[in-house]
């Protein structure tokens, strides 16, 4: 069984980009807007905001919540909150939120770009491709939405188109982390192991803060046999963000090659804590109990 679905962050950073959870580019508020309430609104935005840079989703799903009962139309109010929803894994309720921004701003390309983003997560590509092109008809200058689509045709085996799009960003912008996290994905999902840990290398270059690229490095570390170098990327990327499931899959199946099934089991048990959903986590811990019992080789289920 493979697991293809990315790591490489839904709420990429769209104004910062100091950890891969992140809050939203946000625009220019509608007259609507303006004229009701605008400082509480601006304030409320900027607190939310900071919340989501600090991994206060909670926090940040209770401030918005609260300007929302004083003013329901502010559409930003609605995307920020959407994207702690995300993070917290509550896709039901961000996906509802995204919806509501793009009814009350239908012709703003964000709420589009978005709902692809939770589309990703929630393996919806072919609905998070059609999100993309929606997102270039109204903005051909929306550079990010290369970015995501690429994500999902990634997700989706569809490794030729998401390779055009990220080598697209890459040529608008050769510093862009984001494109090279993703086309490190394409190779390790090509098997072209040392591409993918060369572009992971970028990206650490550029923001060594960022937890996805030492993730995507570590499964290519994985399947080159490197289990000392691909546990410490796991570490890595754990003590910059810990709420990311997928990687404690990983450094799970580092501790089942190298028989740390106990290890593996209790890697396994946190990634179904922090995703009840995440089906893969439960497969492998099966896999590890019963390795425990009887050894064999490894049989990857979380690439990326």
């Amino acid at each position: 069984m493979q697991y293809r679905h990315s790591l490489w962050p839904i709420c990429s950073a769209l104004i910062t980009s100091t950890v891969c959870i992140a809050t939203v580019a946000l625009a220019a508020p509608t007259k609507a807007e303006g004229a009701k309430n605008a400082q509480p609104v601006d304030v409320a935005e900027s607190r939310a905001s900071n919340c989501l840079q600090s991994l206060q989703f909670e926090k940040a799903i209770d401030i918005c919540s609260k300007a929302l009962q004083t003013d329901p139309e502010v559409s930003r109010l609605y995307v920020l909150r959407a994207l702690a929803y995300n993070n917290v894994h509550q896709y039901d309720k961000a996906l509802g939120d995204i919806e509501q921004a793009i009814v009350l701003a239908p012709k703003d390309p964000e709420g589009y770009l978005n709902r692809a983003k939770i589309y990703n997560w929630t393996q919806k590509y072919d609905k998070a491709i059609e999100d993309c092109d929606k997102t270039l008809s109204l903005d051909s200058r929306y550079k990010e939405a290369y970015c995501v689509r690429a994500m999902a045709y990634i997700a989706s085996g569809q490794t030729a188109k998401g390779l055009e799009d990220i080598n697209k960003t890459i040529g608008i912008n050769p510093r862009l982390d984001q494109s090279y996290g993703l086309r490190a994905q394409a190779y390790l999902n090509l098997s072209e192991f040392d591409k993918a840990i060369s572009d992971c290398d970028k990206v650490i270059s550029y923001n060594p803060k960022l937890p996805q690229p030492y993730g995507i490095r570590a499964q290519a570390l994985l399947r080159l046999k490197h289990y000392d170098k691909a546990l410490e990327d796991c570490n890595r990327a754990i003590g910059l963000d810990p709420t990311l499931p997928q990687i404690y899959g990983i450094r799970a199946e580092v501790y089942i090659a190298t028989q740390e099934f106990d290890k593996a089991i209790a890697d396994c048990d946190k990634a179904i804590s922090l995703q009840p959903q995440l089906h893969e986590a439960y497969v492998l811990k099966a896999k590890a109990v019963k390795e425990k019992a009887a050894p064999t080789g490894l049989h990857s289920i979380f690439p990326f």
